[in-house]
C-alpha cells in the first residue's frame, strides 16, 4: 500500500495490497492455493515483512494452522486456516481472501452469515453441551448420595427402636417424624418413655 493510500485511509488498521498491481508479477502454477496463502500475500511488504503487527499476529496464526494440518490447506471452506485465524462470520456479500466477486453463498454454497457456521458459536456449542453433560452427572451423583443417606436414616431408626428401653420416646417419635419430614420440638433430656422428669 503506498503512502497516499495511507494517508487517505487512516482509519483502517489492517492494510492491504490485495489486487493491486505489483511490478514482478506472479505466475500461478497449477497447483491451487489457499485463503491464508492469498492473505499472507497480500498482508506483506516487497520485502516480506508484515504491513504490520496486526496482520503479523494474523499472518502467525494462518502459518501455525497450515503447518499443523488442522485446516486443509487449498479447499475453501468456513473452516479453512483463514477463518481460524481471524475467528470470526464472513462479511455479508462477499468472501474474504477472494474479493470483491464471489458471494458467500456461491462458494460455500450455503448461507455463511448463519450462526452455526461461526467457529466461535461451534465452540461455544461444544462447551455448552459438556457443561450439560456435567450437570447432568452431578445431579446422578446428588440422587445416589440422597438415596444412601435415606438408606442410612432407615437403618439408624430400625436401630434406635430396637432399643426402645434406652431410649426416650420422644426422640423415637421425632425419629419418625424427620423421616416424614415432619418437624418437631426436641425432646426434654429428662423425660423417659412418657414419664415427667424428677421433681428437683
Amino acid at each position: 500500500m503506498d503512502d497516499g493510500s495511507c494517508r487517505n485511509d487512516p482509519i483502517q488498521d489492517m492494510i492491504h495490497d490485495a489486487f493491486g498491481y505489483h511490478p514482478n508479477d506472479e505466475t500461478m502454477d497449477e497447483v491451487g492455493v489457499s485463503r491464508g496463502e492469498v492473505w499472507i500475500a497480500t498482508h506483506k511488504r516487497s520485502d516480506g515483512s508484515a504491513v504490520n503487527d496486526a496482520a503479523s499476529v494474523i499472518i502467525d496464526k494462518i502459518t501455525s494452522y497450515e503447518a499443523s494440518g488442522s485446516c486443509s490447506s487449498q479447499e475453501v471452506s468456513q473452516y479453512d486456516s483463514l477463518a481460524m485465524a481471524l475467528g470470526s462470520q464472513e462479511h455479508s456479500g462477499r468472501v474474504r481472501g477472494l474479493g470483491l466477486g464471489p458471494t458467500p453463498s456461491q462458494v460455500f454454497g450455503v448461507r455463511a452469515r448463519g450462526r452455526s457456521s461461526d467457529p466461535t458459536y461451534t465452540e461455544m456449542q461444544n462447551e455448552l453441551t459438556q457443561l450439560r453433560r456435567k450437570v447432568i452427572e452431578n445431579e446422578e451423583q446428588t440422587r445416589l448420595k440422597d438415596a444412601k443417606l435415606e438408606r442410612m436414616q432407615a437403618f439408624q431408626t430400625s436401630l434406635l427402636q430396637s432399643l426402645p428401653g434406652y431410649l426416650p420416646s420422644q426422640v423415637l417419635q421425632n425419629l419418625e417424624a424427620l423421616n416424614e419430614g415432619i418437624s418437631q420440638s426436641p425432646p426434654s433430656c429428662n423425660q423417659r418413655d412418657g414419664q415427667p422428669p424428677p421433681d428437683s
